[in-house]
């Protein structure tokens, strides 16, 4: 096995979005689990706690969640000389948090190597870890076609009347959430290696 050195690193884990914050968290012992509310869930969490065994219910409302982050879109919509990239500000803002997340950490990175905006990073290429997990955004496109097959066989197993209610309070269309949110396994290699301007390999575990 090849030797290969470290030579930037960066984080964005709950209550830290630095390495010096993460070390920090991790002298003082600190749990940075919190309960989930409905920024998370999309709905009041109340609304379908229990006790484990429940139906359609669940009992574990803790986790490690990021909150307060603000993605800075401008860092990749121009280039060190003041060119405009291939990405717009305006398609970046409409990606989920998974992919905010990511160009956060890989700009971050790369910045505390030096390399952030350099022509090396042609020769550079991106291996990232996904579980591919349906995201907030993902789960808002999909919902429908789930919703429209459950419709289907309770309209002719009960009542031909009958209208399947929103699982969210807050009903979001289809139509405003940007269709590459679809895109859960793969695109979000191919985001970084296209905002980062990295010429090498790209693909996700």
């Amino acid at each position: 096995m090849e030797n290969i050195a470290v030579v930037g690193i960066a984080n964005l884990f709950p209550g830290s979005s630095a390495p010096e914050e993460f070390w920090q968290q991790l002298l003082k012992k600190q749990d940075c689990r919190s309960k989930a509310t409905k920024e998370q869930m999309g709905v009041d969490p109340e609304k379908y706690t229990g006790k484990k065994g429940d139906t359609d219910k669940f009992y574990c409302v803790h986790g490690g969640y990021i909150r307060d982050f603000n993605f800075d879109a401008t860092s990749f919509t121009q280039n060190t000389a003041g060119l405009t990239a291939p990405l717009s500000e305006e398609y970046l803002n409409q990606l989920d948090d998974l992919n905010k997340w990511a160009l956060y950490v890989t700009q971050q990175a790369l910045t505390d190597a030096g390399y952030w905006g350099s022509d090396k990073l042609e020769q550079c290429g991106v291996i990232l870890g996904n579980l591919s997990f349906p995201t907030k955004s993902s789960n808002h496109l999909f919902m429908p076609l789930y919703h429209q097959v459950v419709d289907n066989a309770l309209k002719a197993g009960i009542d031909k009347d009958f209208q399947l209610s929103h699982f969210s309070d807050t009903d979001i269309a289809t139509n405003n959430i940007h269709a590459d949110n679809a895109l859960v396994a793969g695109y979000p290699a191919a985001l970084l290696a296209k905002a980062a301007g990295l010429g090498g390999t790209h693909f996700a575990l």
